[in-house]
């Protein structure tokens, strides 16, 4: 049923598109909340544009890799984001569009929605911030509260989000390759450790945090060691 971690639900412009098993799990622990968005009824909705949100964002990535030249093969969707297999030049301007095209879609579609967000008198708000404390219901509300998150937490630099391969299509522009490694190891340390501290501050906190900021250390200690392998083999 699982291969590659996700499963294979279609293909679109030849990029074959899977769901990972996060994603579903991300779903269950939705529905034992309801009452966060307001009812049964209303968490469908919200991962229904989740799933919808994620998957543009990915195919932002994937638009922006073809666009400079290269391809893309397929994409795994999780609950934050997600994974674009894509084939890139080796130049950093190359690797900072493909990477901002996932955020950009994300932040057209709020941006697009925010005024029939506040013409109706709905709040603008955020999940991943828990702002506003009361459910947000609207489905307009909903999508723009899920698009708002998307581009907030994916800017975060660090790895494997989309805002850590950022900073390092920047500073490799300006600095090299080698720096721009070693800052995002730095950076992608400190973001890991902020996520862990906010989660062990009082409140109610998803256990996703927790999971992201290991996550986050793990791949900043891989790309570590792989730098430094690579130095010493120079």
């Amino acid at each position: 049923m699982f291969d590659r971690g996700g499963i294979r639900i279609g293909q679109v412009a030849g990029i074959s598109v899977r769901l990972h098993w996060i994603f579903l799990v991300w779903a269950l622990f939705e529905f034992f909340s309801a009452d966060r968005f307001g009812g049964v009824g209303q968490v469908t909705i919200y991962l229904g544009l989740l799933f919808g949100s994620v998957f543009l964002h990915e195919m932002g990535h994937c638009r922006a890799a073809r666009q400079v030249g290269g391809n893309a093969h397929e994409v795994t969707l999780w609950p934050l984001g997600g994974l674009a297999s894509v084939d890139i030049p080796s130049r950093p301007l190359s690797h900072l569009a493909v990477a901002s095209g996932g955020p950009l879609v994300n932040l057209v579609l709020w941006l697009a929605l925010l005024p029939f967000v506040v013409s109706q008198g709905s709040p603008v708000g955020s999940f991943f911030l828990r702002w506003p404390a009361e459910p947000i219901t609207d489905p307009i509300a909903i999508a723009a509260a899920v698009n708002l998150d998307l581009l907030l937490f994916n800017l975060l630099p660090a790895l494997p989000l989309d805002g850590g391969r950022i900073l390092h299509s920047i500073l490799w522009q300006r600095r090299g390759e080698g720096v721009a490694t070693q800052k995002l190891v730095i950076s992608g340390k400190i973001v890991a450790l902020v996520l862990a501290v906010v989660w062990f501050l009082p409140g109610e906190r998803s256990g996703l945090l927790l999971a992201m900021a290991l996550l986050m250390w793990i791949q900043s200690q891989q790309l570590q060691q792989l730098s430094g392998d690579s130095g010493a083999a120079e």
